[in-house]
């Protein structure tokens, strides 16, 4: 159960909703269910093969203020809540006398109903955001990453990479009234994500001298799934 009561008051208000005041009022309840089941087979001293199936729930709620349609969509005075099931299989093996940890994660995560902030752009200064809920998105990809000790006596390396495609399965009308189809890049999640750690430790009499150098690699995303406010972030 979540809700509350929100109350604004304001000249600049009045001009959006014609009126001094916006109230909104409301108990939100809604019910989940998170199950977990999981498998972990240890196939050899150093091999485990794993798979997982999860489900979350995140309750629903109030729109947090008044937010000013600009010939689009008025913003709902609730949203509603949302839930994920993610399933999961991978590896964690080792090799050459430990001296090598290789793990590796395929997954799927089936979002329905996800919360999304929409930010409006209006032609007065005044806070014009809500909270939306989209159809339903899929994540997909995989994850590895390798932990190693250098034939060099000191020196480690460590590495991690990352793929994941997160996209729309439903069409979804914007703030702004323009259709969202289908397939649409979900924001802030870029596909390629890499990063490298040249690392090196030793202990001389008292004291362990250590360094360290770490390339990471963000890929591009989107940052709006209305494609018109698409302006693109990360890409370093």
């Amino acid at each position: 159960i979540s809700g509350g009561s929100v109350l604004q008051t304001g000249a600049l208000l009045t001009v959006y909703n014609m009126s001094p005041s916006y109230e909104n009022k409301a108990t939100v309840i809604g019910q989940g269910f998170n199950p977990k089941v999981s498998a972990l087979w240890h196939a050899t001293d150093d091999l485990q093969l794993y798979a997982a199936i999860s489900k979350g729930f995140r309750a629903g709620g109030l729109q947090p203020g008044f937010a000013s349609p600009t010939g689009g969509q008025s913003a709902p005075p609730r949203f509603k809540a949302d839930s994920l099931w993610n399933f999961e299989v991978g590896e964690r093996s080792n090799w050459f006398d430990n001296t090598l940890h290789f793990d590796v994660t395929a997954f799927l995560a089936k979002w329905e109903s996800p919360q999304i902030l929409q930010v409006v752009s209006g032609t007065i200064p005044v806070p014009s955001s809500y909270i939306s809920n989209v159809g339903s998105v899929d994540s997909r990809g995989i994850e590895a990453s390798m932990q190693t000790l250098l034939p060099i006596p000191g020196f480690s390396l460590n590495a991690s990479a990352a793929y994941t495609r997160t996209v729309t399965t439903a069409n979804f009308i914007g703030y702004d009234g323009s259709l969202v189809p289908t397939g649409t890049a979900w924001p802030f999640a870029p596909r390629w994500q890499t990063a490298t750690t040249l690392a090196y430790n030793a202990d001389i009499s008292d004291w362990n001298l250590g360094a360290n150098v770490t390339h990471i690699f963000l890929g591009r995303a989107s940052n709006d799934l209305v494609l018109s406010r698409n302006r693109g972030v990360f890409g370093f």
